[in-house]
């Protein structure tokens, strides 16, 4: 019995129809390159410019501007809030919103007051509709220009 060599293995020919696939790179059949998507459990990074919320605006005293936002359990609402004059910022629920709407004494879930500039970061102890809020206080006598970026992550 005589020894194998390399050239004795029962080879398989590859034919450029044989390549076909999403993963795939182009080229000719002797000069396959097969890519793989890395696989991950994490969801994709945001980049700092996807916002939910990117909005420039004036604001007028006693005169305040909502977002409305929904946050599940396990999401985390982040971002930061700009203004060339202290502004006040605050978090809250439906009922909250509609006491402050009113004119009467509300509940915020976080909040921030007489700011000029802010870092957001608020996780709910449950998921459900909330506003995000900008007020310019009553007692100020000029408009305020303001920027808000706002986005929930996992």
């Amino acid at each position: 019995m005589s020894p194998r060599h390399e050239d004795d293995e029962p080879r398989s020919k590859v034919e450029q129809h044989h390549i076909t696939g999403p993963n795939v790179g182009v080229g000719s059949a002797r000069d396959v390159h097969i890519h793989q998507t890395p696989q991950s459990t994490q969801p994709p990074r945001r980049s700092d410019e996807d916002w939910d919320v990117d909005a420039g605006f004036k604001l007028q005293p006693d005169e305040y501007r909502s977002f409305s936002l929904r946050l599940g359990v396990g999401e985390k609402l982040s971002g930061l809030v700009e203004a060339d004059d202290d502004v006040s910022c605050w978090v809250l629920g439906p009922n909250s919103l509609q006491s402050l709407e009113d004119g009467d004494e509300f509940n915020p879930y976080w909040e921030e007051e007489d700011i000029t500039k802010v870092k957001v970061s608020f996780i709910p102890k449950s998921g459900h509709k909330f506003f995000f809020v900008v007020y310019r206080d009553e007692e100020e006598e000029d408009e305020v220009s303001v920027s808000v970026k706002l986005r929930t992550e996992r």
